[in-house]
Parts: C-alpha cells; sequence; structure tokens
C-alpha cells in the first residue's frame, strides 16, 4: 500500500525535497516517495523552541533519511532569523522561514519540486479557520495543490487528498514510528483549538458530514477564484505600479466603477504579488482597503504586517508601503 497520491507526474525526472518534520505526515510521505525511483532528498528545519525536543525530531528525520538511503538537509533557526522576518507571527515567520530553506535546498540540487505533507484534516481545518478570520473567496479555496516558491522551484502538496485515517493506518502497517509535536497539544494555538474542539462540536451537534460540506466550500471558491483572477490581474495591470521592493501605487481612476468585490480580491492579489502576509488580513481589513478609494480626505491606516496605506485628496492615486525593521 502506498497512500501518495501522485498529482505531479513528472516529479520522478526532476526531482524533488520533502519537508519533513518528523510527525505522522512528512514521515508517511517520506516513506512512500522512497518507494519509488525519482529523485528523493530530505529537508528538516528545527525550530528550536521545544528544547530536547526539538533536537530529538531532528535526529529521528536524519537517522530515518540515512536509513532510506536519501541525503537530509537541516537548519537550526536563530532569533535572528526570525528578527529577518517580522510578520508578528511566530507560526506565520517560522512557515516562511521553513519555506525559504526548502526552496534554497531544491535550487541547490537543481531539484524542480519541494513538497509538503499538508492533509485532507488540514486542508478541513485551514477552511474553517479562514472563515471564522472572515476572508475572501480566495481564501476559501483553503490550501492550494502548487505555488511557486521561485522562478525555479515550485511547492507541491501531494496528500491534500489523503486522510489522517489513512495515514496513521499505513504506518502502523508499515510498522514506521513517529514524533509527536506537543505544541500541537497547546491551546494557544487556533488551529490546534478548531481540530481538538470546534471540528468534534461541529460533527457531533451540528453536521456529521461538515468536512466535506467544508471540502465542497474549498473546492466552488477554488473555480469562482479562478474566474475571478483573470479579471483581478486585469486590473492590477492596468491600476497597479509597483515602485519598490516593498511599495506601490494603485491609481484609483476607473476603479471606483469597479464592483467592491472586485476590489477586494485585487487588495489580495496584491499582497500576495508583493509577498506580504496574509495570516492577519480578514474581510475588515480587506473593506477597509476598497474604502479608501472613496474617500475624499487625506487619510493614513496601518494594517497587519506592517503596511501602511496612505491616501491623499489631492491625488487619485493610493500608496502602499511595507515598513521594514531597522
Amino acid at each position: 500500500m502506498n497512500i501518495l497520491i501522485d498529482v505531479f507526474p513528472d516529479w520522478t525526472g526532476c526531482g524533488i525535497v520533502l519537508a519533513v518534520s518528523g510527525g505522522a505526515d512528512s514521515t508517511a510521505m517520506l516513506r512512500c516517495f522512497a518507494e519509488t525511483q525519482g529523485r528523493v532528498a530530505v529537508v528538516h528545519v528545527n525550530h528550536g523552541m521545544r528544547g530536547k525536543e526539538s533536537d530529538d525530531d531532528a535526529d529521528f528525520v536524519a537517522e530515518l533519511a540515512s536509513r532510506l538511503g536519501l541525503e537530509c538537509h537541516q537548519c537550526r533557526l536563530t532569533t535572528d532569523d526570525f528578527a529577518g522576518v517580522g510578520s508578528g507571527s511566530w507560526e506565520a515567520d517560522a512557515r516562511e522561514l521553513r519555506y525559504r530553506f526548502l526552496c534554497r535546498i531544491a535550487e541547490q540540487l537543481g531539484f524542480r519540486y519541494a513538497a509538503t505533507a499538508h492533509t485532507r484534516d488540514d486542508q478541513v481545518e485551514t477552511v474553517l479557520l479562514r472563515i471564522l478570520r472572515g476572508t475572501g473567496i480566495a481564501g476559501l479555496a483553503g490550501i492550494p495543490r502548487h505555488r511557486s516558491l521561485s522562478r525555479a522551484v515550485t511547492l507541491v502538496r501531494p496528500m491534500l487528498d489523503v486522510s489522517r485515517e489513512e495515514i496513521l493506518d499505513y504506518l502502523r502497517e508499515k510498522n514506521q514510528p513517529f514524533r509527536h509535536d506537543s505544541s500541537n497539544n497547546s491551546p494557544e494555538f487556533m488551529r490546534n483549538k478548531i481540530r481538538s474542539e470546534l471540528l468534534p462540536l461541529l460533527r457531533s451537534s451540528y453536521h456529521p458530514g461538515v468536512e466535506n460540506a467544508l471540502l465542497r466550500l474549498a473546492r466552488q471558491s477554488d473555480e469562482w477564484s479562478d474566474h475571478f483572477s483573470q479579471e483581478t490581474e486585469q486590473l492590477f495591470d492596468r491600476h497597479v505600479k509597483i515602485t519598490g521592493p516593498e511599495s506601490l501605487v494603485v491609481e484609483i481612476g476607473e476603479l471606483t466603477a469597479v464592483s467592491r468585490c472586485l476590489i477586494r480580491e485585487l487588495f489580495v492579489l496584491i499582497w500576495k504579488k508583493m509577498d506580504w502576509h496574509l495570516r492577519e488580513m480578514g474581510f475588515e481589513q480587506w473593506e477597509k482597503l476598497a474604502g479608501l478609494l472613496f474617500e475624499m480626505s487625506d487619510s493614513n491606516h496601518e494594517f497587519p504586517g506592517n503596511i501602511r496605506a496612505e491616501r491623499r485628496s489631492s491625488t487619485t492615486t493610493l500608496w502602499l508601503h511595507r515598513k521594514t525593521s531597522p
């Protein structure tokens, strides 16, 4: 039995690096890829936040990769690494740093793909989390199957249709141990509360098929997002001018005649193209940005991730800029 659903059939000729934490999901992904004949390497990022537990995770991954005959690349994050990201969210910063290291190793090896072990359960939790935060249509689509990390490397998620139950069955069949991250039990993180409290409540008291309903919502939102993306790309090309690595100008002009929902999606696209953090941005923030296009007086607003928006009544432009740490 190999639970890997390979939606990228050409990866075997291009090479792939696997992000492996040592947990059940990524360990199962590693075992699945190790059974193939492709070019595979392992990447592990040690956040160092759980002391000996973090170090034991790193040792586990290195030993498993060695036993499977795969090279393993590791790094340990420092406070200086986090200072260079600075989104205001430890989770978001850690994820960004993992992706950077994953991409760097893939480029060094000349591999085209990098993979993470996001699962069906992760998709359900992500959609519900974004609903609670007030996401737009694009956010309801959840975790994409692939996205670009750089011009040379594409991030893929080959296990999005695999459930955790299937993963645990697979690991039991292989008699394969895995590591458990104790922080996954902490109520400090919203995703953990959704997994351990909200989803069980929704399942038992409201809708036993809530997971399937959320996955249908994600698929439908993805279809609508594709439809809107062409229009928002055109709006971006006509009305947005990037003026620096962390700044741009929105030429308002005809945008005031565009539907409000498209304007909000345009700002979501701007955030993505500028690689600004989306985590703390919800409907209220996107709506506030859209409203700035219609203001007749000078205004300045701060948004999550150190983003400043300035609207001056003497011009027909909206200026957006990310303030970097000194």
